[in-house]
């Protein structure tokens, strides 16, 4: 039964993960394994919302992102692991179709930044005015359906408690 339950969820989880990664013909190639999708949670004053995301935590990742992508399944998105704790991170939405919510989080697992409804494919850079570690790019409207506010607890590997 357990085996049964365990299957079926991966099968979820990877049928989720292969509809959110449908791409642009003139999108470059992606592959989708389990190694690159896990679950986040994020803690809320009213609910923990989970969240299916991407790990981008190489150099060629984080610089492609969710560029090309044309449209993002609600709860998922892409978590951006820059490895340590810095000032001043910047995103932007270049070759990026779908508006987005950017939220940066601190090394301890907490937002510390919202950016809501990026504009898509502007070029125009936006700078964390605090140290992060992280950035998670989910759809736009998802903050602000959720209620989602800088001091939101993160639950994900990258940040333990």
């Amino acid at each position: 039964m357990r085996v049964s339950l365990l299957l079926f969820i991966l099968f979820m989880v990877l049928g989720t993960c292969v509809a959110f990664r449908e791409q642009s013909p003139t999108s470059p190639p992606v592959v989708i394994t389990p190694e690159t999708v896990e679950m986040l949670e994020l803690q809320t004053r009213e609910r923990t919302l989970r969240i299916v995301v991407e790990i981008a935590d190489t150099d060629k990742e984080r610089e492609t992102g969710l560029m090309f992508r044309s449209h993002l399944k609600a709860q998922t998105g892409m978590l951006f692991d820059f490895g340590s704790e810095q000032a001043r991170r910047g995103m932007w939405m270049k070759n990026t179709r779908v508006p987005l919510d950017i939220l940066f989080i601190d090394n301890r697992g907490v937002v510390v930044e919202i950016f809501e409804n990026a504009t898509p494919l502007s070029e125009e850079p936006m700078f964390s005015t605090y140290a992060v570690s992280a950035v998670l790019e989910i759809p736009g409207g998802t903050v602000k359906k959720f209620r989602i506010i800088p001091g939101t607890v993160v639950r994900h590997r990258l940040f333990p408690r």
